[in-house]
């Protein structure tokens, strides 16, 4: 799904996916460290999601595959949208996951 968003074929959609691993990204692993990235917070994860709903908003460009397919669905619309499943998608994800469980050294013996 990122590889759409990197040929520029049905943007919103590549927008979405990465939306959506970004989200599941920061609230699994970064959202404890804080925002600057030096720390291993999610200030790196935050500019690939806006980048990715900009493109989103603004539409792939006149370089792209959806400008070859005349395909241009860009703006308010389906940058909204794009904001929207991608953040559901990762809720979703979010909550089906399973508890890692840590085996301590004392345990193992």
């Amino acid at each position: 799904m990122v590889l759409l968003l990197a040929l520029g074929l049905l943007t919103p959609l590549g927008a979405a996916a990465v939306i959506s691993v970004m989200v599941v990204a920061v609230f699994s692993v970064h959202i404890q460290k804080g925002f600057f990235v030096n720390n291993g917070g999610y200030e790196y994860n935050l500019v690939l999601a806006v980048a990715a709903l900009a493109l989103a908003f603004t539409g792939s460009g006149s370089i792209s595959i959806d400008a070859l397919l005349n395909y241009r669905e860009s703006g308010t619309s389906w940058g909204l949208a794009s904001f929207l499943a991608g953040v559901l998608a990762g809720v979703i994800s979010l909550t089906q996951r399973k508890p890692v469980q840590t085996v301590s050294a004392a345990t193992t013996k």
